[in-house]
């Protein structure tokens, strides 16, 4: 039985003719089957799977996946469900990014968070339901669709809830933050109408109390060896423990625990031990459940279990008062990656005139604090395909002395430098490294700069070789997960006559990614 002949669809600019567009270059290249024998595979209709192709309408996720796979395509089926979600939140009018800077008020947070949803392809409240559930967080239906249906004030942990579901990673939260800060405060300066009384005090996101309270669900379940901890860290502990976009569950489980002992290093034994016993870094009480590690810590202790719990929010209260001590000592908590230093202007030469790319960056750095003397810069490279950390030459032009280098990851190097002298606050600082892939190890098609920290202004110049690429264009303040999928043309960047392309971009945001794309010629 040979293939129905499809009609034309009528306009292609649609969502669902874009869908429809992309499912038939599926069927007619991938398959001979016809769509009555897809439709028996499948488990959908003949007409099902003509509606799909028609353009008339979007299908379903399911549909499309098994659609995919039954014409022998299991290798596009990440491709098509992105697709799906892509065209679902244009045909809902969810065009662009989130953006949290935009919040001032709740009515704002409430539109930035649907985008944000939309964007993670959950777009009802039993779907959000599910992510929340998978990520380790189940909520009601109910709550879920107040929080996708009605602007109201929220509690900061609905907030990461929703964050968790999104898949939002711990070093993308910071302006989740502060934006509800922002609109929790805009709701404490409205004046309130007469008799009427107010919901609750207002939660705090930073600071002693959301630390308890992020110790304390931290202690649940399996403590720090929970899986993907890394999207159950809060805010506070994010910042005092110097935790990055990058960093996956095991260096978070190190970095906390580091912070951890550090902390309580001058507490008393037994405050320690309920400090580092429902958090699960207790080697001698490795247990499932926070109740079993507290019914040991009342053996150890010989004290009633009801004791230990009173014992440990002191012990937590305690940690918590250690971290927020302005004179920290050596062991106490360090201070906030955010407040030690933040860069003036980055400037970085990208050189791809040889067979051996090389990039030349230059740095100016502002010290908050008196007596900085060592600073940690990270680099993201591509991924190897054995998923072995690239090899990478670094090296010192001047203003700095490289003190050794570490990956956390298999993308992500850290590059810890010390300074020639301790800088006082206030005080600015120029170094320059220069930076080099090992000879015949081919670069991405892209420079894309990941600040961590507040960063006033970078310059990119970058110098192609012989033969000029067919397109290049800019990627500016762009989410990881959308780096790969930003539209050929899109913000294009002439190439000038000898080669180069200069870009400049001011105020970037932690956590975003800024830089250039460019997109090689047929056959080079």
């Amino acid at each position: 039985m040979g293939k129905k002949r499809l009609k034309p669809i009528a306009g292609t600019d649609s969502p669902a003719a874009v869908v429809a567009t992309y499912l038939r270059g599926i069927y007619t290249t991938a398959t001979e089957l016809s769509l009555v024998q897809l439709a028996s595979r499948t488990g959908y209709s003949q007409a099902a799977l003509s509606e799909a192709l028609s353009g008339r309408s979007i299908p379903t996720l399911e549909l499309i996946t098994k659609f995919v796979r039954e014409c022998g395509r299991t290798d596009a089926v990440v491709e098509a469900e992105h697709v799906w979600r892509r065209e679902t939140a244009r045909s809902r009018g969810s065009t662009r990014s989130p953006h949290p800077d935009l919040v001032e008020t709740w009515d704002d947070l409430h539109r930035e968070l649907v985008l944000l949803t939309h964007q993670a392809g959950l777009f009802t409240p039993k779907a959000l339901c599910d992510a929340a559930r998978a990520a380790g967080h189940p909520i009601k239906p109910t709550s879920a669709h107040r929080w996708l249906t009605v602007p109201r004030p929220m509690r900061s942990d609905s907030l990461h809830t929703i964050l968790n579901a999104c898949q939002v990673s711990m070093g993308m939260r910071e302006p989740w933050v502060r934006a509800f800060d922002r609109a929790a405060g805009s709701a404490q300066a409205t004046p309130r109408l007469p008799g009427r009384q107010p919901t609750g005090p207002p939660v705090a996101t930073t600071g002693p109390g959301a630390l308890f309270h992020e110790l304390r669900r931290l202690s649940r379940g399996r403590g720090l060896h929970a899986p993907h901890v890394d999207r159950h860290v809060g805010p506070t502990l994010l910042q005092l423990c110097d935790l990055t976009a990058m960093d996956g569950p095991e260096t978070v489980r190190r970095k906390v625990g580091d912070w951890v002992h550090a902390t309580t290093r001058h507490l008393p034994h037994h405050l320690r031990l309920a400090v580092t016993t429902p958090l699960g870094l207790n080697p001698d009480a490795q247990f499932r459940f926070l109740q079993q590690r507290i019914d040991w810590l009342a053996s150890e202790q010989e004290r009633s279990p009801g004791t230990c719990r009173r014992r440990i929010d002191e012990a937590m209260r305690r940690l918590v008062e250690t971290a927020f001590t302005p004179e920290t000592g050596p062991g106490m908590a360090p201070v906030s990656r955010e407040h030690t230093w933040h860069v003036r202007e980055f400037e970085a030469i990208l050189s791809l005139t040889t067979e051996t790319p090389q990039c030349t960056e230059s740095r100016t750095i502002v010290a908050h604090r008196d007596g900085l003397d060592r600073i940690t810069w990270s680099l993201t490279l591509a991924r190897n395909e054995d998923d072995s950390p690239p090899k990478l030459d670094v090296s010192v032009v001047h203003g700095a002395q490289l003190l050794s280098m570490e990956w956390p990851s298999t993308r992500r190097v850290l590059l810890h430098l010390g300074l020639p002298k301790r800088l006082r606050a206030g005080e600015s600082h120029e170094f320059v490294l220069r930076v080099s892939l090992p000879p015949g190890r081919p670069m991405s098609p892209r420079y894309v700069f990941w600040p961590e920290r507040r960063c006033e202004r970078f310059r990119l110049v970058t110098r192609f070789g012989k033969t000029f690429p067919a397109a290049v264009w800019r990627v500016d303040h762009v989410f990881h997960r959308d780096a790969d999928e930003i539209e050929t043309g899109r913000d294009h960047v002439e190439v000038n006559d000898v080669g180069e392309v200069h870009v400049l971009f001011s105020d970037l945001q932690a956590g975003h990614g800024y830089g250039i794309r460019w997109e090689h010629r047929p056959g080079v």
